[in-house]
């Protein structure tokens, strides 16, 4: 399968507070394998739970070959943990349905209901509820 990657880093909209602290921005990197088939992965890159930083990521993605297999997952070294888990799950998943579904992101406490309520009456039908800032 043929690897092409696009590294991003966005400023969320409301930050999240979590118990490590408060996240103002997202980063990570967008993997997308393609043959007769397509599949995507992602690598976030979450600096406070010991994962590689972008630019390592990045430096791991440029060194394997432009055509990947399940044996290209024994190149990426250990402590690119982000990075082998989003090639592996774009590897594993394989086609990408023309429909896929967003989870919508609760916040902490008593604040989440009206929220739940928000997203039900706007189609989400998953839902993440954050409790770890308690």
């Amino acid at each position: 399968m043929n690897l092409s990657f696009k590294p991003y880093s966005r400023q969320l909209k409301l930050p999240i507070k979590m118990s490590r602290g408060i996240i103002e921005y997202r980063q990570g990197i967008i993997i997308r394998l393609e043959s007769d088939k397509l599949a995507f992965g992602e690598a976030v890159i979450l600096d406070y739970f010991g994962t590689e930083s972008l630019s390592r990521a990045i430096e791991v993605l440029n060194s394997l070959p432009s055509s990947v297999t399940l044996e290209t997952l024994k190149q990426i070294p250990e402590d690119c943990f982000a990075t082998r888990l989003a090639l592996e799950s774009a590897l594993i998943v394989g086609d990408v349905k023309r429909e896929m579904r967003v989870s919508k992101l609760l916040p902490a406490g008593s604040e989440a209901i009206a929220e739940l309520k928000i997203g039900l009456a706007k189609g989400y039908q998953t839902f993440k509820w954050k409790i770890g800032s308690y």
